[in-house]
């Protein structure tokens, strides 16, 4: 069970923080939002904070369920789910939809760096 804290405490921030800067690269590439400062703000001390809870409360259990069996089985359970969290937490908060620039990213307000294989 310590190694899944291990786990959760090694992978949990560094996954968090990556979809953090992300998030924060997308929306400063498509001009999404007030300022850079305003989004800076909500990404540190709403989503990581946020990203960090959701990452906990999903690796934790899996690891802990899975650890029994086989520690490998475990970790690639945990790294699966947190990959999942940040997909679909990604695909959540840069929503193609409502009032974002739609002519500054298009087709559908994702940058264009972003790889045509990962939907969002």
């Amino acid at each position: 069970m310590i190694a899944g804290w291990a786990v959760v405490a090694v992978a949990g921030p560094a996954v968090a923080l990556g979809v953090v800067y992300l998030l924060a690269a997308m929306w400063s590439a498509c001009d999404v939002g007030v300022n850079a400062a305003a989004n800076s703000g909500g990404l540190l001390f709403f989503d990581l904070p946020f990203l960090l809870i959701v990452l906990a409360v999903a690796m934790l259990p899996s690891y802990a369920l899975v650890s029994r069996r086989s520690v490998a089985g475990a970790l690639a359970l945990a790294c699966g789910l947190a990959v999942a969290v940040a997909w679909v937490y990604v695909a959540w908060r840069h929503n193609p939809g409502g009032d974002y620039p739609a002519p500054i990213c298009p087709p559908d307000n994702v940058p264009g760096w972003w790889p045509g294989w990962i939907p969002i």
